[in-house]
């Protein structure tokens, strides 16, 4: 080759000389180009498509916190939601039982006012009793009276007749006396009588009350069980 070469004249051997210096270096460039080229296309898509599954990993897993967060939250208002009935149910447990109380207290005074009728009832009857005995005195005395006015009314032709006329007009004021007092008696009669008829619509009045208290009292205690 060498000798093929000698007889050349100095510039052409120069450009044969630069023709290949190029044209090897070219074909250098150019296979390293390309090797380089899918070298770093290969990675770069690889790890792109890494970076891609990191990217979604990453983004179930801010899905994942964003419900569990919204889970607690549930759970925190769930808890809010049975403390405040639990409250709730604490209050009206307390209501029930002031209510109880009162209920209790408004029915140990009913039982006293009831005992206090009752004994007003049995005064009234006692009072009764004793007017009832005046009247049969009295009643007794008039029929004296009157026995003692016919006594002296057949004595009449036998007595003297002033002594007669005064001793009728003694029993006769007697007799309006008695008359009077008997009247008197039988308007108190009257009015204890209205008096317990009275005492014994406020019994009535007063169990009926007491009634209802114990079935509400019997209402709440349901309630509380």
């Amino acid at each position: 080759m060498l000798l093929l070469l000698l007889p050349m004249p100095l510039p052409l051997l120069i450009l044969l000389h630069h023709y290949y210096n190029y044209y090897y270096y070219y074909n250098y460039y150019y296979y390293f180009f390309c090797y380089y080229y899918y070298y770093y296309y290969y990675y770069y898509y690889y790890y792109y498509y890494y970076y891609y599954l990191l990217l979604l990993l990453l983004l179930l897993l801010l899905l994942l916190l964003l419900l569990l967060l919204l889970l607690l939250l549930l759970l925190l208002l769930l808890l809010l939601l049975l403390l405040l009935l639990l409250l709730l149910l604490l209050l009206l447990l307390l209501l029930l039982q002031l209510l109880l109380l009162l209920l209790l207290l408004l029915l140990l005074l009913l039982l006293l006012l009831l005992l206090l009728l009752l004994l007003l009832l049995l005064l009234l009857l006692l009072l009764l009793l004793l007017l009832l005995l005046l009247l049969l005195l009295l009643l007794l005395l008039l029929l004296l009276l009157l026995l003692l006015l016919l006594l002296l009314l057949l004595l009449l032709p036998l007595l003297q007749q002033q002594l007669l006329l005064l001793l009728l007009l003694l029993l006769l004021i007697l007799l309006l006396l008695l008359l009077l007092l008997l009247l008197l008696l039988l308007l108190l009669l009257l009015l204890l009588l209205l008096l317990l008829l009275l005492l014994l619509l406020l019994l009535l009045l007063l169990l009926l009350i007491l009634q209802l208290l114990l079935l509400l009292l019997l209402l709440l205690l349901l309630l509380l069980l």
